[in-house]
């Protein structure tokens, strides 16, 4: 699991753990991170790289994430999600994508997203949100519990 600097430590594997399913947007929105803290020069090129390969390797390779996948009736139900929260069609996308999984299991469900209007909005859905950009390390465990 992966496991970088600049970055909650196994912030990733702690949500694995305790839900298992992230919507495939899960994977762009890490490297995407990783990426902004590579090029703010919080982390060398050699610490991203190790990153990228670790998180791809967690993401693709170990078979222990299980994909959401946002379908025709998401994305047309999302338009109420857009308006009520003021939110960009594929955060709606995301945000419903959660929502689904939200009520078809009684495993707790966090969203991860640098975007703070994407965490109010899940927020405001009764759905609890971390920014992996604002949490400190030590506190992700309490976080999913």
């Amino acid at each position: 699991m992966f496991n970088y600097s600049g970055m909650p430590a196994d912030l990733s594997n702690v949500i694995m753990a305790k839900q298992g399913r992230h919507p495939s947007t899960f994977y762009a929105e890490t490297y995407s991170i990783l990426l902004r803290r590579y090029n703010s020069g919080n982390i060398g090129p050699s610490a991203f790289r190790d990153a990228i390969s670790e998180l791809q390797i967690d993401v693709l390779g170990t078979g222990n994430l299980q994909i959401l996948s946002i379908d025709d009736a998401l994305i047309f139900g999302s338009p109420s999600l857009m308006q009520s929260h003021n939110i960009n069609s594929a955060d709606a996308a995301i945000l419903a994508a959660y929502l689904r999984f939200q009520r078809a299991t009684s495993k707790p469900c966090l969203l991860i997203a640098s975007d703070r209007r994407l965490n109010r909005a899940a927020e405001a859905e009764g759905l609890k949100s971390l920014n992996p950009e604002e949490v400190a390390a030590g506190d992700v465990p309490g976080w999913v519990s």
